[in-house]
This record gives structure tokens, sequence and C-alpha cells, in this order.
């Protein structure tokens, strides 16, 4: 495909997105665009997963089996979602019974729900270093994603992150700007990836970013690197966003 072809199909999957939205009610959730992903990939489930500095704050999907393959690779540490999130990189499992008996993620292959599943395909999304989580696909026919399907997947990603992080109170919240450098100093942390931490958690938990920084600020809710220990002696400061 050409750039110029290229450029018309993301315009006119842009439009697809908006109009099948408004037909809906007019709001993009992370549920309804695991239903999206569904419909323009013709793929027989969807799951989004929310995952910043090692920790899970939430998965969705199109159905249970989306969210039962998910919570088991949070459970177990890998799986094709959690290798896109740590990699930054799309994995693509035409064939997912091929890559279990050649010993690719032997925790992964007792999952609940994995039989009837014969395809997977995970997208990461990223903001350069910053990771948010990923996007994946199954099928239960093996078989490769068409270049046009990839190419769509890791556009839907994007939607995903612009979900995660747009937020127009950002620019005249002050509450924001101080949990943002609180959370920045609880993950031990830079502010940008710190205000990824807080959106996405905002957006994992459906809840407004703005309510969530009033309760960072507060001391209501803390943020922490399962990695860090962090003491109560630790500083709370304000901060810049980015």
């Amino acid at each position: 495909m050409t750039d110029a072809g290229r450029a018309g199909h993301l315009a006119e999957l842009t439009e697809w997105i908006a109009a099948a939205t408004a037909a809906h009610g007019g709001a993009l959730t992370p549920d309804r665009l695991c239903d999206l992903v569904q419909r323009r990939l013709a793929v027989d489930g969807a799951v989004l997963v929310v995952a910043v500095d090692n920790g899970a704050f939430g998965t969705h999907s199109t159905g249970e089996t989306g969210l039962r393959l998910a919570e088991w690779e949070l459970t177990v540490g890998e799986g094709p979602l959690t290798t896109a999130w740590a990699t930054s990189r799309p994995v693509l499992v035409p064939d997912l019974a091929e890559a279990l008996a050649a010993g690719t993620w032997p925790l992964y292959a007792g999952a609940p729900g994995l039989a009837g599943i014969a395809s997977v395909f995970a997208f990461p999304m990223t903001i350069g270093a910053i990771r948010l989580g990923a996007l994946g696909v199954y099928r239960h026919t093996a078989g490769e994603l068409s270049s046009l399907a990839r190419a769509d997947a890791v556009f839907f990603a994007r939607v995903a992150m612009d979900l995660l992080i747009s937020e127009p109170a950002v620019l005249t919240s002050p509450q924001i700007h101080q949990a943002t450098g609180m959370v920045a100093v609880q993950l031990g942390t830079d502010v940008s990836s710190a205000f990824a931490s807080l959106r996405a958690r905002s957006f994992a938990e459906g809840r407004p970013l703005v309510d969530l920084a009033d309760d960072v600020v507060a001391r209501k809710v803390r943020f922490a690197d399962p990695g860090r220990d962090l003491s109560p002696e630790d500083p709370d400061t304000g901060g810049e966003s980015p």
C-alpha cells in the first residue's frame, strides 16, 4: 500500500470509529473500544490490559474468555500480552498450539479458557519509554492476521493510548500537577511516567482524573513500585505535570 493509500485508509478507519461510537451514545469507553476492534478485525475476541510501572490497573474485554486469559497472564507473568508490554513490540502467534508445544510460555499454557483459542496477536501501547499496556485479539482458527488487519490493530492501540492520556483538565488543574509530582516521588520515576501511571489508573478504574488526583493529594490513594520499599517517612511533594 502506498503512503497515500495508507493515509486514506487510516482516515476512513478514524471516521468509522467515530461513526460507530456516535451510534452507541457518543462515548468511547475501554469496553466499547474492544467491541470495535472485534468487529473491525473480524476476530473472535479482543482484550485491553492497562499496566504501568509493573502494576496492572485493569482489564477490559469483549467477553469472559479474554478477561480470564488476561488475568491469568497477569498472575503467572507470561504470555503474548505481557511479552508485548515488556518488549514494546507486537507479538504475533498465528498457531498457538505450535508455539506452546515448542515450550513458549509454559505457565501460560495452563490458562483457563485457553482451549479453543487457536491464534493470538498482541500489540503494545507505548509512548517512548512509557509502557501503558497492550491490546490483544484472539481467534478460534489458526492463521496469520492480514497486513491490513495488523495495521488496524496498531492504530487501535494508539487510540487506546490516546484515551489513556488525553484529559483537558490536565492543562488547568493544579491538583493534577501536584498529584503527578507526588506519584513521581512514590514511584521513584520522572513526571512523564508518573502522569502516565496516574492517567492509566483513572482510565482503568473508570473515574475522572481530577477525582483520582484529589485522593492522591489527600493521601487516600498511594502508588508504589512493588520492588521499592516505601516507608511512612518517604516525602510526598508536589511537582509539574508533563
